[in-house]
């Protein structure tokens, strides 16, 4: 996003290979009809915050090396790449990431999702006569995606949509993002997966910029027992934050808390760790009680620590109900 409200939750999830790993089996069997995404974590990069923030978005072919990658653009989503061709610089990028960071790796021959910033002033000159114009990932070595199979077809059309709502003006974005979530979940559980992958990215959004409002807790509410489980956590994150920032009325906070209750005992591990945020910002003995008992007996050591955080913050007081705020 070009301007960030304030901030809420965790920091944006890093995508640390810029070449994203293909989404393992059976993590994403699809019909057209249902989305039955199976019970392994569906990790989506964060698309509508790289196009908010990256100067050019488009879809290209990793044609050949050539002093960089020279690509061959397919569709733009944002921007101009000036032409059907652009050099992608990547060797100094990985010459100058910080050391924990791995290196940007780029397969010649596929197809890849591209962040990009063209060179900064006091570059341009080194760049002339190249054969092709030259762009840098948006962000070091972050800002390309493989986009492979299935799974890369319904991401692309997941960042198209992405990067429209990342385009509109700041005072509509907000209204529209809240939108087009909430049309996504009420078509729960017949999403393309493109929706599904679209569906995990504006709930991150939400989440990370505190976008949901009370009026959207009923519906998702009564949505979230027919989520496959990615999409489950995905509305169980968006309903945390709301219950975190405004709190919720004594009958949708009873169900909020069976809710996250019944997540708690899934096998799912992802579903488990949501359950443990949520059951942080819900008030009462019940929550407490449940976090004490996923501090002793998960089967996640992660999660049990994450459990036993949680309750330490309730005891300390960091956790307030929202008006006393």
């Amino acid at each position: 996003m070009d301007a960030e409200p304030r901030a809420h939750g965790d920091a944006p999830p890093r995508v640390p290979r810029v070449m994203m790993q293909p989404m393992r089996r059976p993590a994403l069997v699809l019909a057209l009809a249902a989305l039955r995404l199976g019970a392994q974590e569906v990790t989506v990069p964060p698309l509508m915050e790289f196009s908010g923030r990256a100067a050019l978005v488009v879809v290209a072919h990793c044609e050949r090396p050539d002093r960089g990658y020279l690509f061959r653009v397919l569709s733009t989503l944002k921007g101009d790449a000036g032409g059907r061709q652009l050099l992608l610089k990547i060797r100094e990028a990985n010459l100058a990431h910080a050391p924990d960071e791995p290196d940007a790796e780029i397969v010649p021959g596929r197809d890849y999702l591209l962040y990009l910033r063209p060179p900064a002033a006091a570059e341009r000159r080194r760049y002339e006569g190249e054969t092709a114009p030259v762009f840098f990932l948006f962000e070091k070595t972050r800002g390309a995606v493989a986009l492979e199979g299935v799974e890369g077809a319904a991401l692309r059309g997941a960042a198209e949509k992405l990067a429209a709502l990342a385009r509109e003006p700041l005072e509509s974005r907000e209204a529209s993002v809240r939108a087009r979530f909430l049309a996504l979940a009420g078509k729960l559980p017949r999403l393309e997966l493109a929706e599904g992958f679209e569906l995990i990215e504006l709930a991150r959004v939400i989440d990370r910029f505190a976008m949901g409002t009370p009026e959207m807790a009923q519906p998702l509410l009564a949505l979230s027992g027919s989520a496959p489980p990615p999409l489950a956590a995905a509305l169980l994150r968006v309903l945390t934050q709301i219950a975190g920032d405004f709190g919720l009325g004594e009958f949708d906070r009873d169900r909020l808390f069976d809710l996250a209750l019944r997540h708690s005992l899934a096998p799912e591990p992802f579903l488990r760790r949501q359950a443990v945020a949520t059951l942080r910002v819900l008030p009462g003995a019940g929550p407490a009680e449940r976090l004490e008992r996923m501090g002793r007996e998960d089967a996640d050591e992660a999660i049990r620590l994450a459990a036993q955080s949680a309750l330490i913050d309730r005891k300390q007081g960091k956790i307030r109900p929202p008006a006393a705020r």
